[in-house]
């Protein structure tokens, strides 16, 4: 409520459309269970035994522009469908345990339609395999790794590396994949020879990396100038006026660190050890930013507790410019770099990587 103990008309009106919507879809929620399916693209999903059988409550956030919602992995059979505001069935097919549902052109509720899907029995689902890889470019090659969720059963997977979809003829999948070109995997899992999950894929490509600079002389550490000011973003820093300048060993807010209302700015070289693919891990509270030879790599800008975020980058090995800036207003604050490659596990880049 306000100061004159009202509610602001936008609050009375979004607690009216809950209750409206609660009036006609509350079955979906009281009483349920969460979902027995993971990674719900076009929303989620809440489930409810009904005796012997269960039903599932299928809450549609992103209505298909196609009109086609689709459910990989479950092996029940599917008894009916429906929308549960109003009973319209809706049609639906099955095919090696992917369900299609062909949906209305336009969705009955523009935030959350509902359909109710009953299943024969207690739900039974195949998860999907998982393509797990460092990045999706590489330098020279990369390995690829395909893993199944626990409690498959006898479940295997096949997999395509030519784009098509995998069948029961397509390879077993039964060790680590090195690809050394332009690739797409696709994989999918199989109980003898009929599919049981959705298709996964991921593409890779190979790329050249960024060249590296040649340097006459260079000195260990990072030049750091400091600012003070008050901002909710990172400032135009050229604009700003220099309170400090030092030279320091690790990306950090050095001797400012517990200060408020400041600013960092750092540069130099990172010294890159061969020529790879490169992911960079940035934390900071609060707001900074990553350029790697002038070009913006990670934006972690804003007012916000301690959050990492990533980029990744294809780098030859030497020396690249590296420029990282960073804001405190107030509470914590703290600013860290990390490194990770196929052969380097994630760690602070240290002050042997960091040159001026």
């Amino acid at each position: 409520p306000k100061s004159d103990g009202t509610f602001p008309q936008e609050s009375i009106d979004r607690l009216k459309a809950i209750g409206d919507w609660m009036r006609l879809n509350n079955e979906s929620i009281y009483g349920t269970k969460a979902s027995p399916l993971e990674h719900i693209a076009w929303g989620r999903i809440t489930q409810k035994q009904m005796g012997e059988n269960a039903r599932l409550y299928l809450h549609v956030f992103n209505w298909p522009k196609n009109g086609k919602l689709v459910i990989n992995g479950l092996e029940n059979e599917v008894m009916n469908a429906s929308l549960l505001a109003g009973g319209k069935k809706i049609q639906f097919s099955k095919k090696d345990n992917v369900i299609t549902l062909q949906l209305p052109v336009n969705a009955p509720d523009p935030v959350n339609t509902v359909i109710v899907l009953d299943i024969k029995g207690s739900p039974v689902v195949y998860k999907s395999p998982v393509i797990n890889a460092n990045a999706d470019i590489f330098v020279n090659n990369l390995a690829v790794e395909i893993t199944l969720p626990p409690a498959q059963g006898n479940v295997v997977v096949h997999y395509t590396i030519n784009g098509t979809v995998p069948s029961a003829a397509s390879p077993v999948y039964k060790g680590k994949l090195v690809i050394t070109k332009n690739t797409v995997i696709k994989a999918r899992s199989f109980n003898g020879t009929k599919a049981v999950s959705g298709v996964v894929e991921r593409k890779f490509s190979k790329v050249i990396p960024a060249l590296s600079l040649k340097l006459l002389r260079s000195e260990p550490g990072l030049a750091a100038a400091f600012y003070e000011g008050e901002w909710d973003k990172i400032p135009d820093f050229k604009k700003q006026s220099i309170k400090e300048s030092k030279m320091l060993a690790t990306v950090s807010p050095g001797e400012w660190k517990g200060k408020e209302k400041y600013g960092v700015v750092l540069e130099g070289y990172i010294m890159i050890p061969e020529s790879e693919v490169y992911n960079f891990y940035l934390s900071s509270d609060d707001g900074s930013k990553m350029y790697l030879n002038n070009k913006l790599l990670i934006d972690n800008d804003g007012l916000h507790g301690m959050v990492e975020k990533k980029g990744i980058v294809a780098l030859s090995a030497g020396y690249h410019k590296i420029r990282i800036e960073f804001f405190e207003k107030n509470g914590g604050d703290d600013l860290q770099l990390f490194i990770e490659s196929p052969k380097i596990k994630k760690q602070e880049a240290g002050k042997e990587m960091l040159f001026h």
